[in-house]
């Protein structure tokens, strides 16, 4: 599991809330945290927040920030420490910078990653020959211009909007920032309360 919020502004709240709601689910589920990167700047649990050390996701206000273990974070949250761990998993290029983490992931693997921030049209690139699957989720604006230039492998993307349209923040109507969006918030609230063993990519979305 791959978790990226690459923000690091108060405006973007929604982003490292979504990341850190999501690890919160993966490691409920099971995941150990050997195999969870998270990439996150982590400076809105404190800088600006009305609630110190409380990050909050959702209509509920429950906390999802307590215990959520970063891995590269601040100067270290660079495109290479995204990739690196996820993609690479390159433990030689990661030392000394954050914790090191690396998804040490093989043909055999599958890889869930999640990224989170704001958008413009480009390219994802993906090596072929560190993994079988991946399920790739993107919340961004014009998260769908990179799909239409991804490599002939083994990648389902799902994201939020076409190459042209935005994304939408919501549940912000009782503070100054906005924390969560529409589409992440749709399957991260799914995700918390089903089986995931019995619910497949194909019955959440058709």
């Amino acid at each position: 599991v791959v978790l990226v919020a690459s923000s690091n502004d108060w405006n973007n709240y929604r982003h490292q809330a979504e990341v850190c709601h999501t690890y919160q689910i993966v490691k409920k589920k099971g995941i150990p945290k050997e195999q969870i990167v998270v990439v996150m700047y982590d400076n809105i649990a404190d800088n600006e927040n009305p609630t110190k050390e409380i990050i909050i996701n959702h209509t509920s206000r429950k906390d999802v920030y307590a215990g959520v273990l970063k891995d590269y974070t601040n100067k270290f949250l660079t495109p290479d420490n995204f990739l690196t761990p996820g993609l690479r998993g390159d433990t030689e290029a990661e030392k000394g910078k954050g914790s090191g983490e690396v998804i040490k992931s093989r043909l055999k693997n599958h890889i869930f990653m999640y990224f989170t921030n704001h958008w413009a049209p480009g390219l994802l690139a993906f090596p072929s020959d560190k993994y079988k699957k991946i399920v790739l989720y993107i919340e961004a604006c014009e998260s769908g211009s990179p799909m239409n230039h991804l490599p002939n492998i083994d990648v389902y993307p799902t994201i939020v909007a076409n190459p042209h349209k935005s994304s939408y923040a919501c549940y912000g109507e009782k503070q100054d920032t906005y924390p969560c969006y529409l589409y992440s918030i749709s399957w991260i609230e799914d995700s918390d309360v089903e089986d995931l063993s019995k619910e497949t990519l194909h019955s959440f979305y058709w």
